[in-house]
């Protein structure tokens, strides 16, 4: 017997996991922190349905990364990223990657290819930061990598920063970040971590994470190997 593969609506969708929610019958009464708690969770399962191909954006992109750009003086704007800027990340990455930016211990160059940048944004490995002039150019961005949703650890990890030689557009795009992160992450953390590969030069790096509210957990000897040590900066979010 062949099998048909039932092609769902988004409203068809939702109502199925409203229904679920609702299961008790008759009217319904919850608090407000409960509405949110299960816009988060429709979020969530809405997010992974498309992932696994159930569901398609019309657009292409995942309304639960974010809906809007933030729009700021000067024509300035800040977003995390949407799979429509695979190609502009992909570009940046190809010719400008990081010349004068910083990318932390964690940062491994060839996970950064397209295959790989594609998948990390599609499946929200990781989030990129982005902060826009009037002109669409790009002032900074900076990597996040997401907790697994498999993982115990509560802690997100940043993963490079693109310039570090314009100081106030990297702490503004890091407050924006530690303020905002959980409310649009699938996998709210507690922590926000910098991990700080020691035998490069580290004062500049340091200076900046510290003014953002980043302070130094620990030093850890040999950490990536002999004589090579790290060091943890964190906030708590």
């Amino acid at each position: 017997m062949n099998k048909r593969r039932k092609n769902f609506t988004l409203p068809m969708l939702l109502l199925l996991i409203l229904c679920t929610l609702c299961s008790c019958g008759g009217n319904v009464t919850v608090k407000l922190g409960v509405i949110i708690y299960i816009q988060k969770d429709v979020a969530s399962i809405l997010s992974r349905f498309a992932k696994l191909g159930v569901i398609q954006w019309s657009d292409g992109n995942d309304p639960y990364i974010i809906n809007n750009d933030i729009f700021l003086k000067n024509g300035y704007k800040i977003r995390f990223a949407h799979e429509s800027d695979y190609k502009f990340l992909l570009e940046y990455f190809q010719k400008k990657y990081l010349k004068s930016g910083y990318s932390f211990a964690i940062f491994k160059a060839q996970e950064y290819d397209d295959i790989n940048l594609r998948a990390k944004i599609f499946y929200r490995l990781e989030e990129f930061c982005i902060l826009l002039n009037g002109r669409d150019e790009l002032e900074c961005l900076i990597g996040i990598e997401n907790k697994r949703l498999d993982n115990v650890s509560a802690v997100a990890n940043i993963t490079f920063i693109s310039d570090i030689s314009k100081p106030q557009d990297v702490l503004f795009l890091l407050s924006f970040i530690t303020d905002t992160y959980n409310n649009m992450a699938l996998s709210p953390v507690l922590k926000m971590r910098a991990i700080i590969d020691e035998t490069k030069k580290t004062s500049e790096i340091k200076e900046l994470l510290e003014t953002a509210g980043f302070t130094n957990e620990a030093k850890l000897k040999n950490e990536l190997g002999e004589n090579h040590d790290v060091s943890y900066y964190s906030i708590v979010l």
